[in-house]
């Protein structure tokens, strides 16, 4: 994702994948960069799912 305004933009995501190659894609990472977003679900309903 991207974060623009401290908050994720999709559509700035969008706007980076648009430009996959060469000089346009380096401005791209530069201007935003994007970040992996991952969630874990330890716990559901009360239950432990961490085995």
């Amino acid at each position: 994702m991207v974060w623009e305004g401290g908050r994720l933009a999709f559509e700035r995501l969008q706007q980076r994948l648009a430009r996959r190659r060469g000089a346009g894609a380096a401005a791209a990472a530069r201007t935003w960069p994007a970040h992996l977003v991952v969630f874990d679900v330890v716990r559901l309903a009360g239950a432990d799912l961490t085995s």
